[in-house]
């Protein structure tokens, strides 16, 4: 091979390299302007939610009169990574343990079916026996003051149950007959069912401040 065709076949090979070269970095610069923009803020924003915590929606009226029909409420995440999480009489969000027709499921988004979430307070915890009579919540034989349920209270009575490791029992506050689907129907929930504390009602705003 001639010299000059020598001399023009390394520089189209040279020309090729660089044009590659060029657009690799035209190519990485605008992905990482993109993720900066739009995949970063995304990124940040599905941690925060998935984590840390969410706005949640009040459904129905089992938890009157602290948490009425409608309201908005904040939801930290996060304490489920507290080993000491819940404590007694702590409002929290709550699946309902798989396998108890016709609680278990409900419609979820598109029409497709998930498992029910409720709001519920917690009033018994891992080793405790719970007994309700005449209405009247009874933890280790000893009657619990609840300051926060309805001026109207079902006279239910249910069994003695001792909640082994890992489960918890919740109710509704409003405990007028038929208002709240709660432990007494589909039984203790897990440690993993729990999905967060109901920490703060933030609409409406006259009813704006933490949740008690």
């Amino acid at each position: 091979m001639s010299k000059p065709a020598l001399h023009r076949l390394l520089l189209t090979t040279s020309t090729k390299a660089h044009l590659i070269c060029c657009t690799l970095t035209y190519v990485l610069s605008r992905s990482l302007k993109l993720f900066k923009s739009w995949l970063l803020p995304l990124l940040l924003l599905w941690l925060f939610y998935t984590f840390i915590g969410t706005l949640a929606r009040i459904n129905g009226s089992s938890m009157s009169p602290t948490l009425e029909d409608g309201m908005a409420v904040w939801m930290w995440k996060w304490s489920r990574f507290n080993s000491s999480w819940p404590d007694y009489g702590e409002v929290v969000a709550t699946l309902v343990p798989p396998n108890q027709t016709p609680y278990s499921t409900e419609s979820g988004i598109f029409g497709s079916e998930r498992r029910t979430r409720y709001v519920k307070r917690v009033v018994g915890k891992p080793g405790d026996t719970l007994e309700l009579k005449e209405g009247e919540l009874l933890r280790n034989g000893t009657k619990v003051a609840e300051k926060y349920t309805s001026s109207e209270v079902a006279a239910f009575s249910s069994e003695k149950i001792t909640l082994e490791p890992n489960q918890y029992f919740v109710l509704g506050d409003n405990r007028r007959l038929g208002e709240s689907i709660d432990s007494r129907f589909f039984g203790p929930v897990t440690r993993s069912d729990l999905l967060g504390q109901v920490s703060w009602v933030v609409w409406p705003p006259a009813s704006w401040g933490a949740v008690r």
